[in-house]
């Protein structure tokens, strides 16, 4: 349930500032007792990810993220071979997801990616990008029509950090939209090698700009 919320964060489903769910409301969402959730989030208020408000308008609540972002830098550079598995993985289940997409696709699937896609193209934050992001990548999984490949992909992504500071996050998405493109096109034409080479290409966009930030100067 931890990770599961660290990792609905770090994907970008709920961005600094966004207010979790009621706390019976998430219980139930996640299937726990609310006071193993009370547990989960009092970690996660150490940890620097969330704060708790009392009063009329109070709730729990996503921080700008900076300490957490800075203490998954720490780790992934004392650990360089945590992140090469977490990107070897999403390349591995990702082209496959890019492959079935191919061959299974709905007219429904083209939509959402190409909706994602056009919102992340006119995102002005970088939590709207970041949320566009995760759309586009769920709507491929989806398209795959394997809920292992599903899951499996939402446990990777969660597993990466993107920097929540702008000028950071827009470096790392630079060529975001260009392969975006190139992916939806190649799965709306059914062309699985070429959509599993676009997808392995824009993972390995995403290495080299996470190995460029990970030696930045600390």
């Amino acid at each position: 349930m931890l990770d599961h919320l660290r990792s609905m964060i770090h994907r970008g489903e709920i961005g600094p500032g966004g207010q979790l769910p009621p706390e019976r409301v998430l219980a139930s969402q996640l299937g726990v007792g609310r006071l193993s959730l009370r547990e989960a989030i009092a970690t996660l208020v150490d940890e620097g990810y969330v704060v708790s408000k009392r009063g009329a308008k109070g709730g729990t609540f996503v921080t700008e993220l900076e300490r957490p972002f800075t203490d998954w830098v720490k780790t992934m550079r004392k650990n360089p071979e945590v992140l090469a598995d977490i990107l070897e993985i999403r390349i591995a289940l990702e082209t496959r997801a890019a492959v079935l997409a191919c061959e299974r696709h709905t007219e429904e699937d083209l939509e959402e990616m190409q909706t994602a896609l056009a919102d992340f193209n006119t995102a002005t934050s970088v939590f709207e990008k970041r949320s566009a992001d995760n759309r586009f990548h769920h709507a491929v999984a989806q398209a795959s029509a394997s809920p292992r490949i599903i899951r499996g992909l939402t446990v990777s992504r969660g597993e990466l950090f993107p920097p929540t500071h702008t000028q950071m996050y827009e470096e790392l998405l630079a060529t975001a939209s260009t392969d975006h493109s190139e992916i939806v096109a190649a799965i709306a034409d059914r062309e699985p090698e070429r959509a599993a080479r676009a997808v392995e290409e824009h993972v390995n966009d995403t290495r080299s700009s996470l190995l460029a930030l990970l030696e930045q100067p600390r």
